[in-house]
């Protein structure tokens, strides 16, 4: 085998080795977020989180009483939104 059939073959085991490599930290990444986004109350087209009778009054009254950031929180806990949905959701009260 001369030099130049030796580093091909050099470079094309490197480059088989350097995909696999980049597909196990793809798969990797994106492992968390199905499960997450499998769950995720938004992801149903068109579907808004609902709140009952109790927790829009909370979420009013936190409103009234100027604790906007403390009616974000209490929908994220309740609905499992995002920050941005939260906040837009309470925005939009």
């Amino acid at each position: 085998m001369d030099a130049m059939t030796a580093m091909i073959i050099a470079a094309v085991i490197g480059a088989v080795i350097g995909a696999m490599v980049v597909a196990a930290m793809v798969r990797r990444n994106n492992a968390g977020r199905d499960s997450l986004m499998a769950y995720h109350p938004m992801d149903r087209k068109g579907d808004a989180p609902t709140l009952n009778p109790e927790q829009m009054a909370k979420l009013r009254a936190q409103i009234d009483r100027g604790r906007k950031i403390e009616a974000i929180k209490l929908v994220r806990d309740w609905t499992g939104l995002g920050l941005s949905e939260a906040k837009d959701l309470v925005e939009s009260l």
